[in-house]
């Protein structure tokens, strides 16, 4: 079983609402239970958060990325969050570093993604629009 980072409560988080709550997400640790990872950010913060709040999951980022992770904390709030995805009024874009020089050194990829049945993200025509420059 792979040991994960920990959150680091209160520190790791960033907001927080009566409907949602956003923490910061260390790299090497999975947004949601993973099979053969110790542990994932949800459980941390459902153990945080105590037996009567039941966050909910809205997206999640990927085990080695790090970033701002968003949980709603209420009917209300899940709702909020779902829809301000779905329609991009909330929006994510990430930051990658790079060792040496890549060619070109900018450019674009603009193309459909769509989750498989394994849970992986792969392009197909009938997927979502997807950027990244």
């Amino acid at each position: 079983m792979r040991t994960v980072p920990l959150l680091r409560f209160p520190d790791c988080i960033v907001a927080r609402t009566p409907d949602w709550i956003a923490i910061e997400k260390p790299g090497g640790l999975p947004s949601r239970p993973a099979p053969g990872h110790a542990g994932n950010a949800l459980t941390m913060l459902e153990a945080y958060l105590g037996p009567n709040i039941r966050p909910g999951v809205v997206h999640r980022l990927d085990r080695d990325t790090s970033g701002l992770l968003l949980f709603s904390l209420s009917p209300h709030g899940h709702r909020f969050l779902v829809e301000g995805f779905r329609t991009r009024t909330i929006r994510k874009s990430y930051l990658g570093w790079v060792h040496g020089q890549p060619r070109p050194r900018r450019g674009s990829i603009e193309l459909p993604l769509r989750r498989n049945p394994s849970g992986r993200m792969v392009v197909d025509p009938r997927g979502a629009p997807a950027l990244t420059r």
